[in-house]
């Protein structure tokens, strides 16, 4: 039976149960972090069932000595009591309701500080964990791991947070602020945490940590700079066209994907082959906004990487290898739309795209 045939009688019944279990679940838990605990609260329920049943007793001796007015005048003192309660019950709940509205308030005013301060956080977090590993061990294969985890997370937090928000939600204007602070945030965070986590003159961090780390496979070392000509420049060249060709066949794919759309939609008059050199020529135009700015980047990251240590050229790749299995793997993100994040918006304003 679906909730929407179900009688008042079953809801209330259901609400009761459930009230129940919660009691059984929370004096459980109350149990094990407080010793005895259960006891002091069964101690008070005895104690007001006591005071209940002295009450009723003393009520009835009352009457049967003939004192029938003055058990009267305590019903009343009673009843007058009990609807004391519910103006206290009244006014409790007016306050709660006054509590909530200043912390929907509040929480919408501070929506864009939390993601800032999330983001601080997650660097912190980060950069802590990186250094602490980095002084003892050969940090090659984590930076792999957290490069992995921090784009496959990116690319999840930023499709559900694209997601419609209810308009009757009281939370919306704060998940919707919320949403876009931290998106931005989350593009600097992961632009400072590979730029410094290899730096050794992080002020903030203690000088036990701004420690030189050690990267090396096979006698390659990650730690030189990509521009130097001695030893393994020919691996950095293969790490660098390896990269950039995944981000071209990342977007050969959303071309595609775009084509086969646009071509449902062309008149079918025309002969295949025209309506396949049309559908893609409408793709390309839809992509090529998009196209500029990602060549733009490419080519200015790869720029700024090529003075700083090799590693952060093997990040790069495997950003953007796990990308193009993101792609591979969710249909839905080979869509070109207009590009809304803090990079895109930079490089339209700053390259007039």
């Amino acid at each position: 039976m679906s909730e929407n045939k179900r009688t008042p009688g079953q809801k209330r019944l259901f609400w009761a149960l459930t009230i129940f279990i919660g009691f059984i679940a929370l004096a459980i838990l109350g149990e094990l972090f407080y010793e005895n605990i259960i006891n002091k609260i069964l101690n008070v329920i005895w104690i007001v069932l006591f005071a209940l049943v002295t009450i009723f007793i003393s009520i009835g001796i009352l009457v049967v000595v003939g004192l029938r007015k003055e058990a009267n005048k305590v019903l009343d003192a009673l009843l007058e009591g009990s609807l004391t309660i519910l103006d206290v019950s009244d006014f409790f709940r007016m306050l709660v309701n006054t509590v909530k509205d200043v912390f929907y308030r509040f929480i919408n005013f501070s929506a864009p500080y939390l993601a800032y301060i999330l983001g601080i956080t997650i660097y912190a977090v980060l950069l802590l964990i990186y250094k602490n590993v980095g002084k003892t061990f050969d940090v090659t294969i984590l930076t792999v791991v957290i490069t992995i985890i921090l784009v496959a997370s990116t690319s999840f937090y930023i499709s559900i947070s694209h997601k419609r928000i209810e308009m009757e939600d009281k939370l919306r204007e704060f998940k919707k602020t919320f949403n876009k602070t931290f998106n931005d945030t989350l593009e600097v965070v992961i632009f400072l945490f590979f730029i410094t986590m290899d730096s050794t003159k992080l002020f903030f961090l203690p000088r036990s940590l701004n420690v030189p780390i050690k990267a090396e496979i096979a006698g390659y070392n990650f730690m030189e700079r990509s521009f130097f000509l001695n030893g393994g420049l020919k691996i950095t060249v293969s790490i660098i066209v390896i990269a950039i060709a995944l981000e071209i066949v990342r977007y050969m794919l959303r071309l595609v994907a775009q084509a086969r759309k646009f071509y449902t939609t062309i008149d079918s008059e025309m002969t295949r082959v025209e309506k396949q050199k049309m559908a893609i020529r409408m793709s390309f135009n839809a992509a090529k906004p998009n196209m500029v700015i990602f060549i733009t980047y490419t080519t200015l990251l790869l720029a700024v990487f090529l003075i700083f240590p090799r590693l952060k050229l093997l990040s790069m790749l495997t950003a953007s290898l796990t990308l193009l299995i993101l792609d591979i793997y969710d249909s839905k993100r080979l869509v070109f739309s207009e590009k809304t994040d803090l990079i895109s918006r930079i490089f339209k304003k700053v390259f007039r795209i």
